[in-house]
């Protein structure tokens, strides 16, 4: 489900059928790009088919002969000239270089770019196109799939299936209008007052959940964090913004990490276009926007979400993987299948969506660690020795996925910022796609807010060491930027309290009146909070 967003009333049904839809025959042209929302794919899982190689895709065209100067100049990854020790682990990791150069040879050769190949949210999902409204999924499992809703009484609109399992549905206006006359959910593109500002030359983020930003009992609205939160992040001094729980999600308790729909803001806090006006008003005050994406899994909900799209075909008819692997034992969610062709481009082309229809400025990519490697991290400990990152344990289709992510993200505009949300501490991880590298710009370093913690909770002031807090902030490659940061809400919501609470504890209730003088626990905690950064 590509989903811009659901049009209000309208849903989806399961037609039941005991065929199987006939397999399109192979072709030499890919599939027009990809997608949209509205809920509804409604569908039938087909008996499964036997396997076959993936319709409509061209072999990838052999690159062209290199020179001899060539070949000696580009015969080892740029990652071995940076870190002499990668050498010893050059057999897994141009084993992943030559796949993800197998994965994008084979994205130009039937898209002509990568830029081409993540504009499927241009056509899939609920579009205007002339004088209809057209719906178009990419469901190759399913038997027969249906639109319904208000526009049809609710009774299902059956949709005609095409090449490559793409499913379509084509309604044109009547005398009234579209079809489907909820035209706050079908708008022509907004223009935005203000341009991208530059990337930071000092990055200085505050992460927010909009929802819980206000002062009220109730979820708060991209209008009032424009209004009320905005303008202190500005007069504080920040260059960046990092919004959680914006891609829609029903489980509002997940803190917006179990999506539903990638490509539906979350509608919770109002329309979309109230959340382009409050990127579009950041940047007005030269503050850049990140959006926390969440790639690494997705909800399991099969009813509102994207996993209802897996009707038990094959794993290369899905978005997910098949089996034991295709599940996340400590998320309780769905592993996405970072191979499939069709999974790139719905991915690739959701990064490009933001970017482009909402004018975010980059991403926080949430839990790299778990797609790094096949046990995603779970009952793993890191200790830096590197055979603990390279062979069978690594997750080469998801680190390819990630080298394409960011090869776009940057030909889409250079400043933009790509930020992993990575434990592990994976050598190459924020070095450049070009020399082997993932590709991000920084990594999170994760154990400097856990340092700052300890040392709140089990240290007395006058015995804090001052290299124990050196060893954390330097704990790093030297060749990879790391954004230091003292509280997230990894700290302050899950499982634990914010610095502020560690540092003042009951006396912010009763110790901080204007009208007396402040007690030595709130003067403590007020210096303390300044010195790990707060304000």
């Amino acid at each position: 489900m590509y989903g811009l967003r659901t049009p209000a009333g309208v849903g989806y049904t399961p037609i039941r059928g005991n065929g199987a839809a006939p397999r399109p025959p192979a072709c030499a042209a890919a599939p027009a790009a990809p997608p949209t929302r509205a809920r509804g794919l409604a569908a039938a899982a087909p008996p499964r088919p036997a396997p076959l190689r993936r319709a409509g895709r061209r072999a990838a065209p052999a690159p062209p002969p290199r020179s001899v100067t060539e070949a000696q100049e580009t015969q080892e990854l740029g990652l071995y000239r940076v870190d002499p020790d990668l050498r010893a682990y050059s057999g897994h990791l141009d084993y992943r270089w030559g796949q993800y150069e197998a994965a994008k040879a084979e994205i130009t050769g039937n898209e002509g770019s990568l830029e081409e190949f993540a504009k499927g949210y241009q056509r899939f999902g609920v579009l205007r196109e002339g004088d209809a409204t057209v719906y178009r999924e990419w469901a190759p499992g399913a038997a027969a799939a249906a639109l319904m809703g208000d526009f049809s009484g609710w009774q299902p609109v059956a949709m005609e299936r095409g090449e490559f399992g793409v499913w379509t549905l084509t309604l044109p206006d009547g005398p009234d209008g579209p079809a489907i006359p909820h035209g706050s959910r079908v708008k022509p593109p907004t223009s935005s007052q203000h341009p991208r500002p530059k990337r930071p030359s000092s990055l200085r983020i505050y992460e927010a959940h909009v929802g819980m930003s206000g002062e009220e009992g109730k979820v708060s609205s991209y209008r009032e964090f424009t209004a009320n939160v905005l303008p202190r992040i500005k007069a504080q001094g920040y260059t960046a913004i990092q919004l959680m729980a914006i891609q829609e999600h029903a489980y509002y308790a997940s803190f917006g990490y179990h999506v539903t729909n990638p490509f539906a803001p979350s509608s919770r806090s109002g329309s979309p276009e109230d959340l382009k006006a409050l990127v579009d008003a950041a940047h007005g005050e030269g503050i850049v926007v990140l959006l926390d994406v969440v790639h690494s899994h997705i909800s399991k909900n099969a009813d509102d979400g994207l996993a209802g799209f897996d009707l038990g075909q094959a794993e290369g008819d899905s978005y997910f993987r098949a089996g034991a692997a295709g599940y996340h034992s400590a998320w309780d969610s769905r592993v996405l299948n970072y191979a499939g062709y069709e999974t790139k481009r719905y991915l690739l082309s959701n990064l490009r969506y933001w970017m482009e229809e909402f004018k975010f400025d980059g991403f926080r990519f949430d839990g790299v660690t778990s797609m790094l490697y096949q046990h995603h991290g779970i009952g793993v400990g890191f200790s830096g020795n590197y055979a603990e990152y390279f062979g069978p344990q690594a997750d080469v289709d998801a680190c390819v996925y990630l080298m394409l992510a960011n090869e776009l993200i940057h030909s889409i505009n250079p400043e933009a910022l790509s930020i992993a949300e990575d434990v592990s501490g994976m050598p190459g991880l924020c070095r450049p796609v070009a020399e082997g590298g993932l590709g991000f710009d920084s990594r999170l370093g994760m154990a400097v807010p856990d340092k700052w913690i300890e040392l709140l909770k089990h240290t007395r002031d006058e015995q804090w060491r001052m290299m124990d807090l050196v060893k954390a902030l330097c704990n790093r490659r030297y060749s990879e930027k790391t954004v230091a940061y003292a509280e997230s809400h990894d700290q302050a919501l899950v499982g634990d309290k914010t610095i502020a609470m560690w540092l003042l504890d009951a006396d912010i209730y009763t110790g901080m009146s204007a009208l007396g003088e402040a007690s030595p626990v709130v003067e403590r905690g007020i210096a303390m909070h300044k010195v790990g950064g707060g304000d």
